[in-house]
């Protein structure tokens, strides 16, 4: 069918909306967005691609996670708040 699948897991149980996120990849965040990712899958320590965003300082990924619905309220391993 020509599609990827957007939720393959990859090293750290990241997917790739993590490390777009993560990195700040504003273009492939958007793209895997619009193909279907979840904005709030959790990798294996319970971190949010928005966790992440927020964590690493990227303005832009998270200002895009939160419009496509990113949770604020969501925790990751050892009860880690999301930073909004």
């Amino acid at each position: 069918d020509g599609k990827e699948n957007v939720h393959v897991r990859l090293l750290a149980e990241d997917i790739p909306l993590h490390y777009a996120a993560q990195k700040g990849h504003v273009g492939i965040l958007n793209a895997l967005l619009q193909n279907g990712a979840n904005a709030n899958v959790v990798n294996s320590k319970k971190q949010t691609p928005l966790y992440m965003a927020v964590s690493c300082e990227n303005l832009e990924s998270t200002k895009i996670l939160l419009k496509t619905g990113g949770k604020i309220n969501s925790a990751g391993e050892n009860l880690q708040i999301t930073f909004l």
